[in-house]
């Protein structure tokens, strides 16, 4: 059975952007991604009447932050307003993670492809 024991990660070009940036990302683990989703979507179990109702609380702002968080490892070409480079470090992610719109999607996206490209680069090495 193929297993993955290293860290899988790819850089990405952020398409239309005038500095050419380029964020790093990192392959998240089925473990990892469930872990997103139970902190950013909490599942309470309220009495009802003798049953239980299950209410979910989706938290799409968190979710996103946590995301960018957990798969990006680097990034090149992000910029403050003087000019300056921005380093990738959590309180910077936390901060792109409001500042940049398109930044959520654009990790999600990413982290899709990526998690695409290892799955079949593992149903390859099982057939060999």
């Amino acid at each position: 059975m193929a297993r993955l024991t290293k860290q899988v990660d790819k850089w990405f070009d952020v398409p239309n952007d005038p500095d050419n940036a380029k964020i790093k990302i990192k392959h998240l683990k089925p473990g990892e991604v469930e872990a997103i989703e139970q902190e950013a979507n909490p599942v309470v179990l309220r009495p009802d009447g003798g049953k239980f109702s299950t209410e979910i609380t989706i938290q799409v702002a968190k979710k996103s932050a946590l995301l960018i968080n957990a798969a990006v490892l680097d990034w090149e070409g992000f910029y403050n307003t003087k000019g300056n480079k921005i380093q990738c470090n959590s309180e910077n992610k936390k901060k792109a993670a409001k500042e940049f719109s398109w930044l959520a999607n654009f990790v999600a996206e990413c982290v899709e492809n990526l998690r695409i490209e290892v799955e079949g680069e593992l149903e390859e090495a099982e057939k060999n």
